[in-house]
């Protein structure tokens, strides 16, 4: 979000409650998904705060706030005339939960639709979406809508670029042009495991987590010595910590702390570099070490200068500084309120009767 803020756009995140609960409507109750929606805007919400990322330029909303429209559902009944069950099956065969649903053949007629009726310029989602960009594609041509093209695509009939037009679009095939939108996949961490999960708890760390917690994921987590190939502790310093660290606002110093300070020895302290990941260690191990470009950590651990337990180490209090701030929010009164109606704790089941399932009264009979 702080790239695309940076880069001068205007960002809208879209909650997509309709569409979560097509693809966990069996353990996710229609009742709940607005307040799921809300729960999850409002961590999106303390996150962005607390990464110090400006919120001036960003707006929620809700796909259920236009996704019922009458206009949208006349789309999405053209749409769903123009193409075939085994289309929309391919396209969410590796992105839902239970693809055998009947909520999963609109599914993808549902995300083609959001391109239109939503009219972004860019659309932004996570790489478990990529397979629905050639359908999203396709629909929208069905459907007269201009081109939507994915990012790593040439965008001008093969030829390289953006059209100049003044209509702003993008050439889609030589001499045809139309507005365009360009759909990006985003990079995803991997699983902290390099084996199937016991629970898709053990996948990832919320942001909520309890340092207790983060210690214990961390720890187990997969971090071969010297493989950098898939190694996700360091997919979590390469895409959450170090541009945390390198976007920080540095705070201002008092006027008595930016003078040098004069060891007893008389040599000046040498200044923490803050932007900088650093890891501890014991001069019997090498001493500390800090990295401002994750290009040179990845060759430190490719060469084998540093160990997986120290970058674990390090790795587990950074993230406990950056999840400490969010675990707080949520757990003002306003944020526990709305996590009991997002995440209600299971209803006590009733005692069985003494008789067993059949038993009547006192009698059993």
């Amino acid at each position: 979000m702080r790239d695309f803020i940076e880069a001068g756009c205007r960002i809208t995140i879209l909650a997509s409650d309709i569409l979560s609960y097509l693809d966990a409507s069996q353990k996710v109750p229609w009742s709940l998904t607005k307040h799921r929606a809300e729960y999850y805007t409002q961590m999106i919400r303390a996150a962005m705060s607390l990464s110090k990322i400006p919120l001036e330029a960003v707006r929620f909303a809700n796909g259920s706030d236009f996704q019922t429209s009458e206009e949208y559902t006349l789309d999405l009944y053209r749409l769903s005339a123009l193409v075939t069950c085994r289309e929309s099956a391919s396209a969410v065969s590796n992105t839902l939960k239970d693809p055998s649903l009947l909520s999963a053949l609109i599914y993808p007629d549902l995300m083609t639709l959001d391109i239109k009726h939503f009219n972004p310029d860019i659309f932004f989602c996570g790489q478990s979406h990529s397979g629905m960009f050639e359908f999203m594609k396709r629909g929208l041509g069905l459907i007269g809508e201009g081109v939507c093209v994915s990012g790593d695509e040439c965008v001008c009939g093969g030829k390289g670029g953006v059209c100049a037009s003044e209509s702003g679009g993008v050439c889609a095939s030589e001499g045809v042009c139309a507005p365009a939108c360009v759909s990006i996949a985003g990079a995803e961490l991997p699983s902290l495991l390099n084996r199937s999960p016991l629970t898709p708890e053990q996948e990832f760390i919320d942001l909520t987590q309890q340092d207790s917690q983060i210690k214990k994921k961390i720890k187990t987590a997969f971090c071969e010595e010297g493989n950098v190939t898939f190694n996700p502790i360091l997919a979590i310093v390469k895409t959450v910590i170090m541009p945390m660290l390198q976007n920080q606002p540095q705070q201002q110093e008092k006027e008595e702390n930016q003078e040098s300070k004069t060891k007893e020895n008389g040599t000046a302290e040498i200044k923490e570099n803050k932007s900088a990941f650093r890891i501890a260690r014991s001069e019997a191990n090498g001493g500390d070490l800090e990295f401002t470009s994750f290009s040179d950590l990845e060759e430190t651990f490719r060469e084998k200068r540093l160990h997986p337990g120290d970058l674990k180490n390090s790795v587990i209090e950074h993230l406990k500084n950056v999840i400490r701030p969010i675990r707080a929010m949520a757990e003002s009164s306003e944020m526990k309120l709305l996590t009991n109606l997002a995440f209600p704790p299971p209803k006590p089941q009733g005692k069985k009767t003494k008789g067993g399932a059949g038993a009547r009264g006192k009698g059993g009979k």
